[in-house]
C-alpha cells in the first residue's frame, strides 16, 4: 500500500486503496509528468532518440488515462475533487487527452465552490493533501494564477493555513483537522511556500529555455500590495521588491551575473508602447540592457515583456492598479 499511495491526508481522507481508481489515476499522472522530465533531460543531453522514446510514451499514457478516467465532455476526472483535476492538468495528462481548457474549468470550480466534507462545504478552501497540495501551487504558479491561490491562502477556518494559526500552531501539523492526535511537526503541506517566492515575490526560474528567468510582481494576488524576497538562481541571487500605491507601481530586480537574463513583467497603462513605463528615470525604450519585446496579458492585466540582462534596475509604471489590490 506505502508504494502506491495517491493524495493523502486531505481534508475528505487519504486516498490509499491500491485498487482504487483515484490511486490509479494520481499514479499514472505522476507517471507521466517523470516520464515527460525525462524526456525534457534527455533532451538537454542531447539524447534526441531516447527523448523521442519518452515523449511518445507519455503521448499514449496521456490519452489512455483521460479515455479510461475523464468524461470528454465535462473534462472532469472521476468527479470535481480538486486533486483530480489538479494531477491531469499538473502533469499534463489532461493536455496529451485533449480536455485541459475544460479540466481548467473543473479546477476552477472545485476552489471557488469548495468541496463537501462531513455535510459541510468550504468554498474557497484547500481540499488537497501532503502530494496535490504541491502539484496545485506548481499548476496554478505556472498558469499565472494568482487570484486562485490568494483565494484558498487567505481563509482562516478549516481547512486552511489560517486555521493552523488561529490554533495557535507555529510549525506544520500532519493532517488540516491540526490536533494533537497527530503529529504537530510535519511536512504534509509546505508546498504553498512555493507561491510566496514565484507568486507573491514574482521570482521564477527555468532550467532549460532561453530565459532562465521570469519575474512578475504579485499584483494579481488579491490586496497584496507589496513584496520582497529573492532566490538564488544559476550564479547569484534573483531579487525582487515591488510596491502598488494609487499613484502607480514601482519594481526593483535583480538579474545575477555570468550571462543570466530574464523576462521581467511590468504592468502597463497602455500595452507595448509603454509610455508610463520608466527605468531608472528613463523611458524603457531607451534603458540600457533592457529590451521590449512585446505584451503579455495575465488575470485581464496586460504587461509589457522586457528582456533585462544582469544588474539591478528600477522600474515605475503609471499603471494605478485593480480596486482589490488598492483596498
Amino acid at each position: 500500500m506505502w508504494n502506491f499511495l495517491g493524495d493523502w491526508i486531505t481534508p475528505h481522507g487519504s486516498e490509499s486503496d491500491v485498487n482504487s481508481a483515484e490511486n490509479i489515476l494520481f499514479n499514472n499522472c505522476y507517471l507521466h509528468y517523470i516520464t515527460e522530465l525525462t524526456a525534457n533531460i534527455s533532451t538537454i543531453l542531447g539524447e534526441d532518440a531516447a527523448a523521442a522514446r519518452y515523449h511518445a510514451d507519455a503521448a499514449k499514457l496521456a490519452v489512455a488515462v483521460t479515455r479510461a478516467y475523464s468524461n470528454a465532455s465535462t473534462g472532469v476526472y472521476l468527479d470535481r475533487l480538486q486533486t483530480h483535476a489538479v494531477m491531469p492538468l499538473a502533469s499534463g495528462v489532461a493536455g496529451g487527452g485533449g480536455v485541459e481548457a475544460k479540466t481548467w474549468e473543473v479546477l476552477e470550480g472545485a476552489i471557488s465552490v469548495g468541496s463537501t466534507v462531513g455535510g459541510h462545504s468550504y468554498p474557497n478552501h484547500l481540499d488537497t493533501g501532503l502530494t496535490g497540495t504541491y502539484f496545485m501551487t506548481k499548476v496554478l504558479m505556472e498558469s499565472g494564477r494568482n487570484d486562485l491561490v490568494f483565494a484558498y491562502a487567505n481563509q482562516t477556518t478549516f481547512p486552511s493555513y489560517g486555521y493552523f494559526l488561529s490554533l495557535g500552531r507555529t510549525t506544520w501539523p500532519e493532517d488540516w483537522s491540526g490536533n494533537y492526535g497527530s503529529s504537530l511537526l510535519h511536512g504534509c503541506f509546505n508546498g504553498i511556500g512555493l507561491w510566496f517566492v514565484e507568486g507573491v515575490a514574482g521570482i521564477r526560474v527555468h532550467m532549460s529555455e532561453a530565459f532562465p528567468l521570469t519575474i512578475r510582481a504579485g499584483v494579481d494576488a488579491g490586496d497584496i500590495t507589496w513584496a520582497d524576497g529573492e532566490r538564488v538562481a544559476f550564479s547569484g541571487k534573483a531579487k525582487s521588491s515591488w510596491k502598488l500605491t494609487p499613484a502607480g507601481f514601482s519594481h526593483t530586480v535583480t538579474i545575477p551575473a555570468n550571462g543570466v537574463q530574464a523576462r521581467v513583467l511590468i504592468p502597463s497603462p497602455d500595452g507595448a508602447h509603454a509610455a508610463g513605463v520608466m527605468e531608472g528615470g528613463k523611458h524603457v525604450w531607451e534603458a540600457v540592457g533592457v529590451t521590449v519585446l512585446g505584451t503579455e496579458t495575465i488575470n485581464t492585466i496586460e504587461y509589457v515583456v522586457l528582456k533585462v540582462v544582469a544588474g539591478t534596475y528600477s522600474f515605475t509604471s503609471q499603471w494605478a492598479g485593480t480596486a482589490l489590490a488598492l483596498v
